[in-house]
């Protein structure tokens, strides 16, 4: 008789929900609105009748558990606002980038008397969490911003992300606990 007939099929399903609770982390992290596929480019235009995914539904690869650590955010891109950059370090406000329907959705639902029945330049950026988190940055970090004047990517490092602190929106891409990118999100 194997070790599954012993311990029978709710025992099975009891651990399985364990893992499953267990590989969520203890909750810190929060979803965020999926990136564009380009950084530093114009948000996509909303396309008639396609929702954009809702958050969370990416695919993302759970960080690592490290022994005395704690996970701020699991691996992955995500929009924020970046308001302290240290040494070594990088602090962010989390954010949700909605654009297609659920920008429209959640501009009516948040502004119901507004003459406007969609968002201004069709996305909304909303930010109810005021925690802010603080995460290892890599080593060379990339930074990449947008020249203002023609609108072509430029390389600042983390010297030009310190003078862009708290007013500019941008994808972080976070690997094993760490910041290794940061683009920003062209807004019009």
């Amino acid at each position: 008789m194997t070790l599954q007939r012993k311990v029978g099929p709710a025992a099975i399903v009891l651990t399985a929900m364990s893992l499953s609770v267990a590989a969520c982390g203890n909750g810190t992290a929060e979803p965020a609105a999926p990136a564009p596929a380009v950084s530093a480019e114009p948000a996509p235009a909303p396309s008639a009748g396609k929702e954009s995914p809702a958050p969370g539904e990416e695919t993302r690869t759970p960080t690592p558990s490290v022994p005395g650590s704690r996970r701020v955010i699991a691996d992955g891109r995500w929009p924020a606002y970046v308001t302290a950059v240290g040494d070594g370090t990088l602090t962010m406000d989390l954010v949700e980038f909605l654009t297609g329907d659920r920008a429209i959705r959640e501009w009516q639902k948040r502004y119901p008397d507004s003459e406007d029945r969609t968002p201004p330049n069709d996305y909304l950026i909303v930010n109810d969490n005021p925690r802010k988190r603080t995460l290892p940055i890599i080593s060379g970090l990339s930074v990449k911003v947008l020249d203002g004047g023609s609108a072509a990517v430029v390389e600042v490092g983390v010297a030009g992300l310190k003078e862009r602190l708290g007013h500019t929106l941008f994808w972080l891409t976070v690997k094993k606990g760490k910041v290794v990118l940061v683009r920003q999100q062209f807004l019009p």
